[in-house]
């Protein structure tokens, strides 16, 4: 940077004025031609103290007062933008997702960037808990920031997760300071989590026998057996009840890959099934309704 400064109006009755000192803090240069002008080159940036010191042919001389004046640097702070390089993470597989933080400029030393995090997934709840702040090292141009999901049993579908870089305050306006930056157009990104854990889906079960309407002699026993599987899992035990009576709890299921019949009509088995029996012994004489109740 280069500053121009006006030279001092010089007056000296009795003389004349062979010379001035220009002073910007120390001696910037003597000027003995007027006009007492001179250029200040490669001005640093700061605040300065300029003076100058006039001289005549009899070597007298005077000092003028001082002038006040703050030399800017102009020279551009970084530029910082975020991405999401891989945008998927998902729980229970280590599988993070990933921001990455760029800057332009000289890399000579380290510069921390301000964010903050939003979404529906919760920081520290639903992935490990997130700074508020990132260091590009000495030496690179861009650094990573990693969402790593933490596995629960909650069903919560797919969550978000957004970063947004924030603008620092700079703490000198004359020289930017190392910590001093600009945020870019590309100041947010979005990253998605994925859930491990699914909606329970009930199992089915079917009473395979007796057949609805079927007619018994009184005291009979009865053999009633349940078909039941899951789709998602598989089937822990079926209840067999009269009306609301239990009649008893069946764990131990024998495999059946058959086909089911109904009304001549045959259909293929989806899934595995399993049979459930027990004996309803002693049967009085009644009308009854029954039912099973699967669990998976």
């Amino acid at each position: 940077m280069t500053n121009r400064f006006p030279g001092p109006v010089v007056v000296d009755p009795p003389g004349l004025i062979v010379g001035v000192r220009a002073f910007a803090d120390d001696l910037l240069d003597f000027v003995s031609l007027n006009p007492f002008r001179l250029a200040w080159p490669h001005a640093p940036a700061g605040h300065h103290v300029l003076t100058a010191v006039a001289t005549d042919n009899r070597g007298a001389s005077s000092t003028s007062d001082p002038v006040e004046v703050t030399v800017l640097d102009y020279s551009l702070p970084p530029i910082v933008t975020v991405r999401a390089t891989d945008p998927i993470a998902s729980e229970g597989y280590s599988n993070t997702a990933t921001f990455t933080v760029h800057r332009t400029g000289p890399t000579n030393s380290d510069l921390v960037v301000n964010y903050q995090v939003g979404g529906t997934a919760s920081n520290g709840v639903d992935y490990a808990e997130l700074p508020s702040s990132v260091t590009i090292p000495a030496g690179r141009s861009a650094a990573e920031i990693l969402v790593a999901p933490i596995d629960d049993e909650l069903v919560e579908g797919l969550e978000t997760v957004i970063l947004k870089l924030l603008t620092p305050s700079c703490s000198d306006v004359t020289t930017p300071s190392n910590d001093c930056y600009l945020v870019g157009r590309s100041d947010q990104a979005l990253a998605i989590i994925r859930d491990n854990d699914r909606i329970n889906v009930p199992p089915i079960v079917k009473i395979l026998n007796p057949e609805d309407g079927e007619i018994f002699k009184a005291d009979s026993d009865i053999r009633l057996t349940a078909g039941a599987w899951d789709y998602d899992g598989s089937v822990k035990s079926v209840e067999f009840f009269e009306g609301t009576n239990s009649l008893g709890v069946v764990t131990n299921a024998t495999p059946f890959t058959d086909l089911w019949k109904d009304n001549s009509t045959v259909f293929p088995l989806v899934g595995w099934l399993s049979l459930y029996s027990l004996t309803w012994s002693n049967v009085p004489s009644g009308d009854y309704v029954l039912t099973a109740v699967a669990t998976d």
